[in-house]
């Protein structure tokens, strides 16, 4: 019987596990990249007979872990691809630290960084409310617009209020315009 893997260990290689799964790896190509490369590139021990059914208990308590660490009530999917844009934003600015100088390529990143952190904000219901309105500061449509034809008839809206009277010609275009 084989003996038990170190706690820190298996935390490491949860770790990984976590990160290659949200980079869209199936269980068994994970648990192979592990068996290749876990001792060379991430210096782990013991990955050598990992197998899926390890990567799937690791996949299980990630998703756990994400959920637990989720202060709202988020459903799997939602607590997913919050942890998903997380890896990416932390990527990105591993990545962008690594570029010397500036270049498109830093320009690059930090469009990434952006777009992930406005995408999270929209997520996580952080994003400030935009207020939409015309060049005066007042309403940007009016509430009503009542429609002429070309003959003069009418096309009434069923709401009744203040509103704005637009006259259309015979070929669809607003009269005056």
């Amino acid at each position: 019987m084989a003996g038990r893997v170190p706690k820190g260990l298996t935390i490491k290689r949860r770790e990984i596990v976590g990160r290659l799964f949200l980079r869209g790896l199936p269980m068994r190509e994970i648990a192979e990249h592990l068996r290749d490369y876990g001792l060379i590139k991430y210096k782990l021990y013991g990955v050598d007979r990992v197998t899926h059914v390890t990567v799937y208990r690791d996949v299980k308590a990630c998703l756990s872990k994400w959920e637990a660490q989720s202060d709202r009530s988020l459903d799997k999917a939602r607590a997913q691809q919050v942890a998903r844009l997380l890896e990416l934003l932390r990527q990105a600015w591993e990545d962008c630290g690594n570029v010397k100088k500036i270049s498109t390529l830093k320009t690059q990143y930090m469009n990434v960084i952006i777009n992930t952190e406005r995408q999270l904000s929209k997520i996580l219901g952080t994003e400030a409310p935009t207020r939409v309105s015309g060049a005066d500061g007042g309403v940007l449509f009016p509430r009503e617009i009542n429609l002429i034809l070309a003959d003069g008839t009418p096309i009434i809206s069923p709401r009744n209020g203040l509103g704005e009277e637009v006259y259309i010609d015979g070929n669809g275009h607003k009269d005056g315009a």
